[in-house]
């Protein structure tokens, strides 16, 4: 592991007291429920919508039944919402025949579910069921990895090979919570915090508008 990265970790470790999720649930169906809301979105939204909706339908086989329509209306403000609630829908379906209602906590199972993609199953498997397959990489940690040179790549898939290079695997969870945060308090995309951080020596983005 490099330097960089190894001061990464310190300053996560330093700058939060916890590296968990920041969204709010109660089951493995209503954290894989909010990993899809929460696509193109923020947790503090997604919390607000998940606290009414959770409160009424709870289980995930209170959505095999659910009128498409009052779901839609649920979760209106999340933003796409006749998408996710097609996708809530139809993953509550097939976990309830398939699965005995009960969320999988395998890689290969949840990427056949609707709305879920590497990124959201690594979430669901991080912090729900503490297993580590990968690293989660959103647009945070996109930026975070481009800006400390972690990766020269775009594409999450790739930038997640790079990582998973760079950091040992028992550090896996730590970046993938960690680095989250990370960017989304501290190497914002605009006016990022760079007064907070101790990693600008090694930050392309402080080297090119700051140095």
């Amino acid at each position: 592991m490099n330097k960089t990265a190894e001061l990464l970790l310190e300053e996560i470790d330093n700058k939060f007291e916890s590296i968990k999720s920041e969204l709010k649930y109660n089951n493995s169906w209503q954290m894989m429920v909010a990993v899809i809301l929460s696509a193109q979105s923020t947790d503090k939204i997604i919390n607000q919508v998940t606290d009414k909706l959770f409160e009424k339908y709870p289980e995930v086989s209170d959505y095999v039944d659910l009128d498409l329509d009052e779901l839609q209306n649920l979760i209106y403000s999340s933003g796409f919402y006749k998408n996710k609630a097609k996708n809530i829908k139809k993953s509550a379906e097939i976990i309830c025949e398939k699965y005995d209602c009960k969320v999988p906590d395998k890689m290969e199972e949840l990427l056949k579910l609707p709305g879920i993609g590497r990124k959201s199953a690594n979430v669901i498997l991080h912090n729900y069921f503490n297993k580590v397959k990968g690293i989660v990489v959103d647009t945070h940690v996109k930026r975070v990895s481009r800006r400390l040179n972690f990766t020269e790549h775009q594409s999450a898939e790739k930038i997640e090979k790079d990582l998973m290079k760079i950091f040992d695997k028992k550090h896996w969870p730590a970046v993938s919570n960690g680095v989250v945060l990370f960017g989304r308090y501290i190497c914002k995309a605009r006016n990022p915090e760079c007064g907070k951080c101790n990693l600008t020596r090694q930050c392309k983005y402080f080297q090119k508008n700051m140095g």
